[in-house]
C-alpha cells in the first residue's frame, strides 16, 4: 500500500513509491495488494495513464492483469483495448488471465469475440504470436477449438502457421501428459 500511495486520501496526488521497498520485491508488493483486495483494482489502473516508466508501469499492469475475481474479468481482458496501453503491453492482461485456469474460460470467450480489436492493436507481424496465448489449455478439445479458431488466419496473419502449430502442441503434450498420470496422481491424492 506504501509503494503505491493508497493511503492518500488525495487520489489525484498519488504516485508509485517504488523506494519503498526492496526493487527485488517490487512487483510482488503490488501483486500482493490486489490479491489481498481487488477492490483497489480500480485505484491501481488509474496509475497506468500517467506512468513512463516502463518497468513500473510493467509491475502495474501485471498486478492488475493478476487478478482472478470474476466480476474484474471483462475490466481487466478490456485494459488491452485501451490506448493507454503500449503496443508491447497489449497482450499482457489477455495472457495473464488465459493462464489461469480460474479465468482461462472466460478469457477465451472475451478474446473470440474481440479477436478483430486485439489483432489491430498489434503490428502485422506480431499478430501470429495471439496463436500462443491460450496454450495453457490440456485437452484435445481445446486443441480443436483452438485450430478452428485460429487455422482459418494463418493464411493472411504472418508467423500464425507456426505459433499454431506450437500451441496446439503445447495442448496435445498437456493433454497426453494428464491421461497417462491422471489414475496415478488420484491414487496419490485421493479426495
Amino acid at each position: 500500500r506504501a509503494v503505491l500511495d493508497l493511503d492518500n486520501p488525495d487520489k489525484r496526488s498519488r504516485r508509485v513509491h517504488l523506494d519503498k521497498i526492496d526493487p527485488d520485491l517490487a512487483g510482488l508488493a503490488l501483486f500482493a495488494v490486489l490479491q489481498r483486495d481487488a477492490s483497489e483494482w480500480a485505484d491501481v489502473a488509474a496509475f497506468l495513464s500517467p506512468e513512463n516508466d516502463s518497468t513500473t508501469r510493467h509491475y502495474i499492469l501485471s498486478a492488475l492483469s493478476s487478478v482472478h475475481d470474476p466480476a474484474l474479468g471483462a475490466k481487466i481482458l478490456g485494459l488491452a483495448l485501451e490506448p493507454r496501453l503500449k503496443v508491447n503491453e497489449v497482450v499482457t492482461p489477455i495472457a495473464a488471465q488465459a493462464n489461469d485456469s480460474r479465468t482461462r474460460d472466460a478469457a477465451w470467450a472475451w478474446f473470440q469475440q474481440r479477436y478483430d480489436a486485439v489483432a489491430a492493436r498489434l503490428p502485422e507481424e506480431r499478430r501470429g504470436h495471439l496463436a500462443r496465448v491460450f496454450s495453457s489449455y490440456c485437452s484435445e478439445e481445446k486443441a480443436q477449438e483452438l485450430d478452428a479458431f485460429f487455422g482459418p488466419k494463418k493464411s493472411h496473419t504472418p508467423g500464425m502457421e507456426r505459433a499454431l502449430a506450437q500451441s496446439l502442441e503445447s495442448v496435445r503434450l498437456c493433454a497426453a501428459r494428464k491421461a497417462a498420470h491422471e489414475e496415478s496422481a488420484k491414487k496419490m491424492f485421493p479426495q
